[in-house]
């Protein structure tokens, strides 16, 4: 049996040699030309675009601390020309305040970037919105006046992608 499957292996082997390799352009002494073009190009697929935005993590503020926070998403991407990938953040509330139940008037805050469109282009790799008067951040301007508990409200980041226009 083994002597059978390598006369067949050779003889399909030697058979294989004796073929002409075939060209879609090829170049003949009657064609009168030397040259021929060959286009060489990618092909893509919908699958082939990636893209991941980083979220920031839950923020804890301490009493009194009336530092900016930064909550600016992080994009990496690689997307077809022309694509491009939208990031807004909202508030819950839309009301500019901390809640608690205990105190309705709630703990006002300073959020930035919020209701913004942050646009990113094709290609990013842990982008940050573009100026520093377009980024998400939060600060407690004030802390006097409330009484000390525990004061949360919730922001949403929607990501949207936009394919290119053909």
């Amino acid at each position: 049996m083994k002597k059978l499957i390598s006369v067949i292996l050779a003889s399909s082997m030697i058979a294989a040699l004796g073929l002409t390799a075939f060209a879609d352009n090829p170049i003949t002494q009657a064609s009168g030309s030397k040259n021929s073009e060959v286009v060489v190009k990618t092909v893509i697929e919908d699958s082939d675009e990636t893209y991941s935005v980083t979220i920031p993590a839950n923020l804890d503020i301490d009493w009194g601390d009336t530092t900016v926070h930064d909550m600016n998403p992080k994009v990496t991407s690689q997307l077809k020309l022309g694509a491009k990938i939208t990031v807004t953040v909202t508030d819950e509330d839309s009301d500019k305040k901390l809640k608690n139940e205990g105190w309705p008037a709630g703990l006002a805050y300073t959020p930035t970037g919020l209701d913004e469109a942050f646009e990113f282009g094709a290609l990013n790799t842990d982008a940050i919105p573009k100026s520093a008067a377009n980024t998400v951040s939060v600060k407690v301007p004030s802390f006097v006046g409330v009484p000390i508990a525990v004061y949360q409200t919730k922001l949403t980041y929607t990501v949207e992608y936009t394919a290119p226009t053909p």
